[in-house]
Parts: C-alpha cells; sequence; structure tokens
C-alpha cells in the first residue's frame, strides 16, 4: 500500500532515458525523456505534449514497448498508466 503522501500503487525509480513516443497508426513519432519508471506508469518530458493524444505506443530503450494512456499533462511532462 502506498503511504499518505505517495499516491501511486508502486514506486517509481528514477531515470533518464530517451524514449519514443509512437502515434497515428505508427507514421508519427515524438522524441522524449523518460524521467521516472514504475511497472505500472511513467513520467515522460516531451515537447508539445498537450498535442499528444490520450493513447499511444512507448518505445524504450532496449526495444521494450509500452501501450500508454496519458493520466495526467503539465507543461511539458506527463504521467501515463501503462495498459494491460
Amino acid at each position: 500500500m502506498a503511504s499518505q503522501h505517495e499516491r501511486r500503487a508502486a514506486p517509481r525509480l528514477d531515470t533518464d532515458l530517451p524514449v519514443i513516443i509512437v502515434h497515428g497508426d505508427g507514421v508519427a513519432r515524438q522524441n522524449g525523456d523518460l524521467q521516472n519508471l514504475s511497472p505500472l506508469g511513467a513520467r515522460i518530458a516531451v515537447e508539445a505534449a498537450q498535442a499528444l493524444p490520450e493513447k499511444f505506443y512507448l518505445l524504450m530503450p532496449e526495444h521494450r514497448m509500452e501501450v500508454c494512456k496519458v493520466v495526467w499533462r503539465k507543461n511539458q511532462e506527463m504521467g501515463v498508466a501503462f495498459q494491460v
């Protein structure tokens, strides 16, 4: 169970890794920076975060790909939940 101040179900590990956001049936791609990561979601820094769709693919190092749903957006950052 998460602490009183932490609302996430799983703790996140701070990272600084390049990622690629893939959307638009795979034709549209945008570079981003993975700022933290857990088994359930992540925080991503990306230009034009407001313009990205609600669901997209996140391509991470070592060719790991996750289907993501945006949970929140603020300026050039967004939090995503991994879809099962």
